[in-house]
């Protein structure tokens, strides 16, 4: 017993370092002058003042659309922190010329914030600060598409260092699946890849050392989130790195049993929501002692729009609709594409599951997968209204999906019957 509150002491131990080091990283960014950003979040305001809040590409493809409204709502934010401070949150929302034109009245006429955004942590309005010491937003946005990128080519090398070559082309191909590419399209599409790409290198540089050492990265991985990403993919950071360690294990012929799979599972799962959730808790009770406001009404009036079903096309709509935007729909359900893309999909799978398994397979690494991949879903079921509203960047998170149920199939050929069982015994 006195281990298990050791090792939960350090756990916690390490979550306040997170939130600690953050915060204060933050405020630093807070304190450089707005003279040293003024030109170029000029050129920033100038650049989103015309714009549609969201941009549909020609094709009319989702998985295309530019996401400007949230983009101007960070850069407005990161604006005014250098006046209000870190953690008093707010932006213009530009009334009735729109919420693009919130951030350039604010850069031009000196508009002063009219809405509360403390409900979310800002990380990614401190890196806006640092980054328009140089450029503006297309720089940064081209910088994020570059860092990503190089990320995921790191884990490829990683993962052909280990002569994990089945596993490393099924992650390429689930980056394709989602359109990596257009993640340059916005600032809010970025913090959870870089994220979920630096937990993927971590996972797989130290899973050797134990599960507990996965959980702590689990922990800074939750925070990170948490600090960075507008809840777009949040689920991606966590699941995607677990779906690598346990894709790494079959193909190296290392599998566990399903029991010890789970737990490993389990254990991270509960360490990055705690902490994901702690680290919002953390900025609410800041917030609210620095303003002397209650953040926590706010913050739980903008969960409940989340939660609810509402502005959704009913109970679990959000599925489909993050299906569509996969699939390449244009509309937010188009059920047939829907059906059409699985059942093709499944058609394809199970038969080269079958083709390609030989005498046995790693049963339990294989239904890990698929229950990692599954969670996806669940995420888009829980969150409903927002899995549907905003689907055209939720749907990204299925990349997890993508990857679990290919490295499945990839991976059935690489475990002798008798060596399963061997390794069960």
């Amino acid at each position: 017993m006195s281990s298990i509150l050791k090792r939960a002491g350090v756990l916690f131990l390490v979550f306040c370092i997170c939130i600690g080091f953050l915060s204060g990283m933050l405020s630093l960014c807070a304190k450089i002058p707005n003279s040293a950003i003024r030109e170029n979040m000029i050129e920033s305001a100038l650049a989103y003042k015309e714009r549609d809040a969201f941009e549909i590409p020609e094709n009319g493809r989702l998985c295309g659309v530019s996401d400007n409204f949230a983009d101007a709502i960070l850069l407005g934010v990161a604006w005014n922190m250098g006046e209000y401070g870190a953690l008093d949150t707010k932006y213009n929302s530009g009334g009735e010329f729109g919420a693009n034109a919130g951030f350039y009245l604010s850069l031009v006429n000196d508009a002063e914030p009219d809405t509360d955004y403390s409900r979310y942590w800002h990380g990614n309005a401190g890196i806006a600060r640092i980054m328009h010491l140089v450029t503006d937003v297309d720089g940064m946005k081209t910088g994020g598409l570059i860092t990503i990128l190089f990320l995921a080519m790191l884990v490829c090398v990683l993962l052909l260092k280990a002569q994990c070559i089945k596993t490393c082309f099924c992650f390429f191909l689930a980056l394709i699946s989602v359109h990596i590419w257009n993640v340059r399209l916005s600032l809010e599409y970025q913090p959870a890849f870089v994220v979920a790409l630096l937990m993927c290198i971590l996972f797989l540089l130290l899973e050797k050392w134990g599960t507990y050492t996965l959980c702590v990265l689990s922990v800074i991985g939750g925070v990170l989130t948490a600090f960075f990403d507008f809840l777009t993919c949040e689920t991606i950071p966590i699941l995607l790195p677990l779906a690598l360690v346990f894709a790494v294990r079959i193909e190296e012929k290392r599998g566990k049993s399903l029991s010890s799979n789970i737990k490993l599972f389990l254990l991270a799962i509960v360490c990055f929501a705690l902490s994901y959730a702690g680290a919002f808790l953390s900025k609410w009770v800041l917030a609210s002692l620095v303003t002397g406001e209650n953040k926590f009404i706010l913050a739980a009036a903008s969960a409940g729009v989340r939660f609810s079903a509402e502005d959704s096309a009913g109970f679990l709509s959000g599925i489909p609709a993050n299906l569509t935007v996969l699939f390449g729909g244009s509309a937010r359900i188009e059920i047939g594409r829907v059906i059409l893309g699985v059942a093709i999909s499944a058609a394809i799978l199970s038969s080269a599951f079958y083709l390609v398994k030989k005498n046995g397979y790693d049963r339990a690494g294989t239904v890990t997968l698929l229950i990692v991949g599954a969670m996806v879903f669940l995420r888009y079921a829980v969150l409903q209204n927002h899995s549907y509203l905003h689907e055209f960047f939720t749907y990204r998170a299925l990349a997890t999906t993508v990857f679990s149920v290919l490295a499945a199939v990839a991976l059935s050929s690489c475990a002798d019957k008798n060596e399963v069982k061997k390794k069960r015994k």
